[in-house]
């Protein structure tokens, strides 16, 4: 078989690809940065330049001078669900992971919950995500919610445990934690693009001091899983060549989330309700405003944290109205989603320990569905001094 040598072609949007990378100091662009190539179906950084008319009177009648305003540097993008999404949602309510992790073999499995190590039991609170493995009967090494805390290091759970099993075992818990909080994450980001006019036949246009301004986790009722987000930056790496000494890890291997696969449950007050609750949306707005000023690129200042969200639910004759009471009566009610990560054991759960219902629509048509259609709002909760949290089992 004889190919042909193409010395020239058509660009494809697959020419270009994406990459990002956590500054380790504002301003400052990361010494030989190692980039994580980011997993996206659509998005790439930008520069878009405003213009404005010049206003002098013009004698002879011809079009008023183009003056460059403004330059705004930014990036959408869309990606389906992975462990890197769940890491940028992180970003996206600005937390920082606190990672816990335990082995003791004073773990038992009880009638309604686990005794715990002393080290456990007070790193835990009421709502959180916690995995437990190595108990003797794999129906115990699952993923449990704290309902409350008992005497003697005992916790109990919103769920209770398949089976009892006294202490004797080398059981590990596992509750890798992140809440939303004021801990900026700048970002590098880098759109790479085949370019046989530039040196190494690539053009490259980096960003930095890029924040996660918004972002936007939708599971729906069959498919993928999806993460949106918009970062705004506030600098550009002068020219197209790549960074010194720069490098670029391998692309991470975990297969992306189907919602019908991948979606072990949803959970209203750590109460599964799943085959009731169909989908479920969330956004995070961080609303971070720009601000302009001479001789001065555009800089940005975080406002008003926002978590909004929407869910449909099954709804059956035995309590047809049931969340249309719940909404009537303004009862918050805690949401959260536990999901696995294709081809590993690992799982998150996302908690929003406070949402009050917002909207509330039930069809009505002779051939309709008569399921709840909500959006929510999610509040502060003063006992978990969170808005919305991430658990992993997973670092």
């Amino acid at each position: 078989m004889t190919t042909t040598i193409v010395t020239d072609r058509l660009s494809r949007g697959r020419d270009t690809t994406v990459a990002y990378l956590p500054q380790l100091t504002k301003g400052v662009v990361n010494t030989s940065p190692a980039f994580i190539p980011l997993r996206r179906t659509t998005g790439k950084p930008k520069v878009a330049i405003t213009y404005a008319t010049d206003d002098t009177i013009q004698v002879t009648n011809q079009g008023q001078e183009q003056v460059q305003d403004t330059k705004e540097y930014s990036m959408e993008f869309e990606s389906s669900t992975s462990k890197q999404s769940i890491t940028l949602l992180g970003q996206a309510i600005h937390g920082d992971q606190v990672a816990f992790t335990n082995t003791a073999t004073t773990y038992a499995a009880l009638v309604d919950g686990h005794t715990v190590s002393a080290t456990a039991y007070a790193a835990l609170s009421v709502g959180d995500g916690f995995w437990l493995t190595g108990y003797t009967n794999p129906l115990l090494n699952v993923f449990s919610i704290v309902a409350s805390k008992g005497g003697s290091n005992k916790i109990v759970t919103t769920i209770a445990p398949a089976a009892t099993e006294s202490a004797g075992a080398s059981v590990t818990l596992v509750s890798n934690k992140t809440i939303n909080a004021d801990l900026p994450t700048y970002n590098l980001l880098q759109r790479r693009t085949v370019d046989l006019s530039a040196a190494g036949s690539v053009s490259y246009l980096t960003l930095y001091d890029s924040i996660l301004d918004t972002a936007a986790l939708d599971i729906p009722e069959t498919g993928f899983s999806k993460l949106s987000g918009s970062f705004k930056a506030e600098k550009q790496v002068p020219g197209v060549a790549l960074i010194s000494g720069q490098t670029t890890a391998a692309i991470s291997t975990d297969k992306v989330v189907s919602s019908v696969q991948n979606i072990l449950g949803f959970y209203i007050d750590g109460v599964s309700q799943t085959c009731i609750q169909k989908n479920l949306t969330i956004e995070v707005n961080n609303s971070y405003s720009g601000d302009d000023a001479a001789a001065c690129s555009r800089q940005f200042a975080r406002g008003q944290f926002e978590v909004t969200g929407s869910m449909t639910f099954r709804s059956r004759i035995s309590s047809t109205l049931d969340w249309e009471a719940i909404y009537q009566a303004g009862t918050r009610k805690g949401v959260g989603v536990l999901m696995s990560h294709g081809g590993t054991t690992d799982q998150t759960y996302i908690w929003i320990p406070q949402a009050v219902i917002t909207e509330h629509n039930q069809a009505d048509g002779s051939n309709d569905v008569a399921n709840h259609d909500m959006s929510f709002g999610a509040e502060g909760n003063a006992a978990a001094n969170a808005t919305i949290v991430i658990y992993k089992s997973w670092v």
